[in-house]
């Protein structure tokens, strides 16, 4: 949730890295329903065959753990009226026998739902490591991966690898900062990857949180910023607010009373609350002949000015007694 905003009256990169590239052969573009994203089928080199859908089974270290059985559902229906549009690539474990997914587990998911007993697939002859970037990479451009499951699939690229963080982002088609930035929400309690996971906390906020240096604190920032609804401006302010405190306070009694006044702070205004903050940037912009807003709640905000020329700036500092 945004910052509450009171107005006066007066207001009138995405794509594959050159490595994943050469895995699969070329690149489209991303598209949705039963498509797969750039190079997962249409590009990749290898066997077409139709397979017995009891045949084909996930690789264990399919970076995806988690799948939205709506999304599924729908998918199965589409299946069911118009076949499988594309098939799913696959590596074969045990010829004839055994087929491991490396991009479409959520169409496979689909097909058996909606009662498929074959399916089309591409048998492409790949490493462990290069299907499971593979995966990753079609999750990733899919924007199906949670970002804790995003972190952990680039841990396992690194330590699988050797890899640097810079080579992995190379790899993903990323900013070596977004891999940075990913891998230190592993940083986190548990709790709270499980908040991100669940989709209760934001990326953006597990990153505020980490501003807070201890544990017992990351997880009072975490519960205040989900009871306050906060966004991550606001909570990263919360959070540079409590590290501050930890610095100069000593005794948990010290700190426990001021996490509670800081949360008191971040609090959503109530009604009447809300009607007060509205007067005042009313009566900031009439006093200024300007536009006015507040922002925040009588405990803690801001009060924003607008200016529309240079010389309406000069008007305002003047009256505010700026020279």
């Amino acid at each position: 949730m945004k910052s509450k905003v009171y107005y006066s009256k007066s207001a009138k990169k995405g794509g594959l890295g050159r490595g994943m590239a050469s895995i699969l052969g070329g690149s489209k573009r991303p598209t949705n329903d039963q498509t797969e994203p750039e190079g997962a089928e249409g590009m990749v080199a290898g066997r077409y065959l139709e397979v017995d859908i009891h045949l084909i089974f996930p690789k264990s270290t399919q970076p995806r753990t988690s799948f939205s059985e709506q999304k599924i559902a729908e998918l199965a229906q589409s299946i069911k009226k118009d076949g499988l549009l594309q098939p799913i690539v696959v590596t074969e474990e045990w010829p004839g026998q055994r087929y491991e997914v490396i991009a479409g587990e959520s169409r496979l998911k689909a097909a058996k739902i909606a009662g498929i007993t074959k399916i089309p697939v591409v048998v492409k002859e790949v490493s462990d490591h290069d299907a499971f970037r593979l995966a990753l990479v079609e999750n990733i451009q899919r924007s199906d991966l949670n970002a804790i499951e995003v972190a952990l699939a680039y841990k396992k690229i690194i330590d699988d690898t050797g890899m640097s963080q810079q080579e992995c982002a190379q790899l993903v088609g990323k900013d070596r900062t977004t891999v940075t930035g990913a891998l230190r929400l592993l940083n986190l309690p548990d709790t709270i990857r499980q908040d991100i996971e669940n989709k209760r906390l934001t990326a953006g906020h597990g990153v505020a949180i980490l501003m807070v240096p201890t544990e017992t604190e990351q997880l009072e920032a975490a519960e205040a910023i989900k009871a306050g609804g906060l966004s991550v401006r606001a909570a990263e302010q919360l959070c540079r607010d409590i590290a501050e405190q930890l610095k100069v306070l000593s005794s948990p009694e010290e700190i426990s009373k001021s996490l509670e006044e800081l949360k008191k702070d971040m609090a959503k205004p109530d009604k009447e609350e809300e009607e007060a903050l509205n007067q005042f940037a009313e009566q900031v912009g009439d006093s200024l002949e300007a536009k006015a807003k507040i922002v925040g709640s009588k405990r803690r905000g801001k009060i924003v000015v607008h200016y529309h020329s240079p010389g309406e700036l000069k008007r305002l500092l003047r009256v505010m007694g700026v020279s």
